[in-house]
Protein backbone atom coordinates (compact mmCIF):
# COMPACT_ATOMS: atom_id res chain seq x y z
CA UNK A 1 0.00 0.00 0.00
CA UNK A 2 0.67 3.33 -1.03
CA UNK A 3 2.58 5.35 2.20
CA UNK A 4 0.46 8.74 3.43
CA UNK A 5 3.61 10.96 2.53
CA UNK A 6 3.58 9.76 -0.80
CA UNK A 7 -0.33 10.45 -1.14
CA UNK A 8 0.51 13.99 0.56
CA UNK A 9 3.33 14.48 -1.89
CA UNK A 10 1.64 13.63 -5.12
CA UNK A 11 -1.52 15.64 -4.51
CA UNK A 12 0.22 18.78 -3.10
CA UNK A 13 1.98 18.16 -6.55
CA UNK A 14 -1.27 17.82 -8.40
CA UNK A 15 -2.86 20.79 -6.75
CA UNK A 16 0.32 23.08 -7.32
CA UNK A 17 0.02 22.25 -10.69
CA UNK A 18 -3.65 23.68 -11.32
CA UNK A 19 -3.11 26.45 -9.07
CA UNK A 20 -2.95 25.75 -5.09
CA UNK A 21 0.19 27.33 -4.61
CA UNK A 22 0.00 27.62 -1.17
CA UNK A 23 -2.40 24.28 -0.17
CA UNK A 24 -1.29 21.25 2.23
CA UNK A 25 -2.88 18.01 2.03
CA UNK A 26 -3.53 16.13 5.79
CA UNK A 27 -5.87 13.44 4.63
CA UNK A 28 -8.88 14.84 5.23
CA UNK A 29 -11.10 14.46 2.30
CA UNK A 30 -11.25 17.41 -0.46
CA UNK A 31 -13.45 19.50 -2.05
CA UNK A 32 -12.11 21.86 -4.55
CA UNK A 33 -15.10 24.41 -6.14
CA UNK A 34 -14.35 25.77 -9.50
CA UNK A 35 -17.41 28.67 -10.67
CA UNK A 36 -17.57 27.01 -14.51
CA UNK A 37 -16.55 23.00 -13.90
CA UNK A 38 -18.42 22.11 -10.59
CA UNK A 39 -16.67 20.59 -7.48
CA UNK A 40 -13.81 18.15 -7.78
CA UNK A 41 -13.90 15.80 -4.66
CA UNK A 42 -10.89 14.15 -3.59
CA UNK A 43 -11.21 10.99 -0.64
CA UNK A 44 -8.83 8.25 0.93
CA UNK A 45 -10.53 5.01 0.56
CA UNK A 46 -9.51 1.42 1.16
CA UNK A 47 -9.28 0.86 -2.02
CA UNK A 48 -7.27 4.00 -3.35
CA UNK A 49 -8.07 7.65 -4.10
CA UNK A 50 -11.47 8.26 -5.05
CA UNK A 51 -11.98 11.52 -7.44
CA UNK A 52 -15.36 12.41 -8.46
CA UNK A 53 -16.36 15.66 -10.56
CA UNK A 54 -20.22 17.12 -9.68
CA UNK A 55 -21.75 19.67 -12.04
CA UNK A 56 -25.04 20.87 -11.94
CA UNK A 57 -27.65 19.71 -14.77
CA UNK A 58 -30.67 20.90 -16.09
CA UNK A 59 -33.24 19.19 -13.22
CA UNK A 60 -36.40 19.21 -16.01
CA UNK A 61 -33.66 17.35 -18.53
CA UNK A 62 -32.12 15.05 -15.36
CA UNK A 63 -33.77 12.24 -17.25
CA UNK A 64 -31.58 12.54 -20.46
CA UNK A 65 -28.90 13.45 -18.86
CA UNK A 66 -28.84 11.01 -16.43
CA UNK A 67 -29.69 8.08 -19.50
CA UNK A 68 -26.78 9.66 -21.97
CA UNK A 69 -24.20 9.53 -18.45
CA UNK A 70 -25.37 5.70 -18.00
CA UNK A 71 -24.49 5.28 -21.65
CA UNK A 72 -20.97 7.08 -21.51
CA UNK A 73 -19.79 4.58 -18.77
CA UNK A 74 -21.18 1.14 -19.60
CA UNK A 75 -19.35 -1.59 -19.31
CA UNK A 76 -19.23 -1.55 -22.96
CA UNK A 77 -17.45 1.68 -23.89
CA UNK A 78 -13.52 1.42 -23.44
CA UNK A 79 -12.36 4.10 -21.00
CA UNK A 80 -8.96 3.95 -19.34
CA UNK A 81 -10.94 3.79 -16.06
CA UNK A 82 -13.77 2.13 -14.54
CA UNK A 83 -16.07 5.01 -14.04
CA UNK A 84 -19.82 4.91 -11.88
CA UNK A 85 -21.93 7.81 -12.33
CA UNK A 86 -24.44 9.28 -10.21
CA UNK A 87 -26.97 11.98 -8.74
CA UNK A 88 -26.21 14.35 -5.85
CA UNK A 89 -29.44 16.38 -4.88
CA UNK A 90 -31.77 15.95 -7.92
CA UNK A 91 -29.25 18.36 -9.69
CA UNK A 92 -25.67 17.44 -9.75
CA UNK A 93 -24.55 14.78 -11.91
CA UNK A 94 -21.71 13.00 -10.51
CA UNK A 95 -18.72 10.92 -12.68
CA UNK A 96 -16.38 8.71 -9.85
CA UNK A 97 -13.21 6.63 -10.57
CA UNK A 98 -10.97 5.17 -7.97
CA UNK A 99 -7.34 5.38 -8.64
CA UNK A 100 -5.40 2.61 -7.26
CA UNK A 101 -2.17 3.19 -5.18
CA UNK A 102 -0.14 1.82 -8.17
CA UNK A 103 -1.96 4.09 -10.37
CA UNK A 104 -1.98 7.16 -7.98
CA UNK A 105 0.60 9.62 -9.49
CA UNK A 106 0.30 13.06 -11.26
CA UNK A 107 0.19 11.49 -14.62
CA UNK A 108 -3.17 8.76 -13.37
CA UNK A 109 -3.99 12.03 -11.40
CA UNK A 110 -4.39 14.29 -14.37
CA UNK A 111 -5.56 11.44 -16.24
CA UNK A 112 -8.31 10.73 -13.87
CA UNK A 113 -9.37 14.09 -13.88
CA UNK A 114 -9.33 14.92 -17.29
CA UNK A 115 -11.35 11.60 -18.29
CA UNK A 116 -14.12 13.13 -15.56
CA UNK A 117 -13.55 16.73 -17.43
CA UNK A 118 -14.59 14.66 -21.28
CA UNK A 119 -17.22 12.66 -19.83
CA UNK A 120 -19.02 15.84 -18.21
CA UNK A 121 -18.50 17.47 -21.54
CA UNK A 122 -19.57 15.00 -23.50
CA UNK A 123 -23.21 14.30 -21.12
CA UNK A 124 -24.06 17.94 -22.11
CA UNK A 125 -23.49 17.74 -26.31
Amino acid sequence: MIQAPAIGHTLNEFLYQIGFTDFTWHGAPLTLSFEHSGSLHMEMTDRGLLIAQLREINEYDSANIIAKALRLVHYDKPLPLVVQTGIKSHNQLAFITTLSPQQLSIPGLTEAVGLLEYLHHKVTQ
